[in-house]
């Protein structure tokens, strides 16, 4: 079990260092936009099972739409896209049919190279067609 916790979330007076998302006098630090960006009620994600591969290594993926709303989402298409410098190329694309309020739904599976072409780090990104709020991006580490 995990769980990170905002133990301060403003600073009530100036303050030279601390761990607050908010600073005096209500100003959001970059933390803030962070926290609210990974506390989205609907996201579309990602499931790799690691977060570092090996050059030469096929890697696999699942995508989920997590719905903590209390909606029902449907007919949500998502592309996948792998980011190799400047260039992003298409590597998935699928459609999840429906997602429950207050639900996770697995909806595709995929696989793709991990080569010489990706960077130490590189990004998959996700794109929800006519949703670019559900968007979401993962940094990977290629060794």
């Amino acid at each position: 079990c995990s769980m990170a916790v905002n133990w301060d979330f403003n600073e009530p007076w100036p303050c030279a260092a601390g761990n607050s998302l908010i600073n005096w006098p209500c100003e959001p630090k970059p933390a803030y936009y962070a926290v609210k960006d990974a506390l989205r009620p609907t996201l579309a994600s990602i499931k790799t099972g690691k977060n570092r591969f090996l050059t030469g290594e096929r890697a696999s993926a699942e995508l989920y739409i997590l719905n903590d709303s209390q909606g029902t989402l449907s007919d949500l298409k998502v592309n996948a896209y792998i980011l190799k410098g400047d260039k992003k190329e298409l590597i998935a694309s699928g459609v999840c049919p429906v997602c429950a309020p207050r639900a996770n739904a697995k909806f595709a599976s995929f696989k793709f190279d991990v080569d010489e072409t990706l960077g130490t780090v590189f990004n998959l990104t996700l794109e929800v067609e006519g949703h670019p709020e559900m968007n979401s991006s993962y940094k990977f580490i290629r060794k």
